[in-house]
């Protein structure tokens, strides 16, 4: 997850184990580290990129060379780098995932 700062990180704590989140953050003197401990409680690498200019309630210039950098870290420490997908796979479910739902026919009317 690349993300500018935003309440919507927050939601990285439903992500699967053993991602990562960047956050792109406006430049400020102490940042309050928010989603971090979301992040690092999901069991997600955290990664942190103070914007060149910006301000809470506007638009954040990133380091876009530095953003880079660390979504190519991150890939690599997921194991992600290089990967491409194999265009003769089948689409199925990603492996891991199990669904509780089943689904029941519904009754048919009578006409």
């Amino acid at each position: 997850l690349i993300a500018p700062h935003g309440a919507a990180i927050g939601l990285c704590g439903f992500m699967r184990p053993g991602g990562a989140v960047l956050e792109v953050a406006y430049p400020l003197r102490k940042w309050p580290a928010v989603f971090m401990p979301v992040a690092l409680g999901a069991r997600l690498s955290y990664y942190l990129s103070f914007g060149q200019k910006g301000k809470h309630s506007g638009p954040i210039q990133a380091d876009t060379d530095e953003v880079s950098d660390l979504a190519v870290k991150a890939a690599k420490q997921m194991g992600r780098w290089g990967i491409r997908p194999d265009p003769y796979e089948k689409p199925g479910k990603a492996p891991g995932l199990k669904s509780g739902c089943k689904a029941k026919p519904s009754p048919k009317a009578d006409g």
